[in-house]
């Protein structure tokens, strides 16, 4: 069998992202909300978030199960004259991302968990976007 990597979807949403730099100063593929606050300074940047699986009914005896990742992106943007606004930003990175192949499916978007919320002059501004996985096990 080979290696499966569950949260391989986070890389690609990066890969997806990349197109946007250089406008976009970075994007970071992190495990938690405080990360996101100490990376905030630098901006505007995107932050993606695992936020866990949910696994649907069905799941023949737990060798076989349907699972939707949740995958949260936040954007950090501090308003600079001459640049894109916040909801310009948020337009390039929903494009670059909703309806996108990953695996046998797609990634849609979802309503994000977190709300936006704003700091010593950032926006740290969340979208949400679910994939839809397969796991089947093998029997021993």
């Amino acid at each position: 069998m080979s290696d499966i990597d569950w949260l391989g979807a986070g890389s690609e949403i990066k890969r997806l992202l990349e197109p946007l730099k250089p406008g976009l100063r970075d994007v970071f593929l992190g495990t938690e909300m405080a990360d996101v606050k100490s990376l905030g300074q630098l901006t505007p940047a995107v932050h993606i978030l695992y936020q866990g699986d949910r696994v649907s009914d069905g799941s023949q005896s737990g060798l076989a199960s349907k699972t939707s990742q949740l995958w949260l992106l936040v954007l950090a943007y501090r308003a600079t004259p001459g640049q894109p606004t916040a909801g310009v930003w948020l337009h390039k990175i929903m494009a670059a991302i909703s309806g996108k192949p990953y695996e046998n499916t797609t990634f849609t978007r979802v309503t994000p968990g977190a709300r936006p919320s704003y700091s010593g002059g950032v926006a740290y501004l969340p979208l949400a976007f679910e994939v839809q996985l397969k796991f089947k096990g093998e029997r021993s």
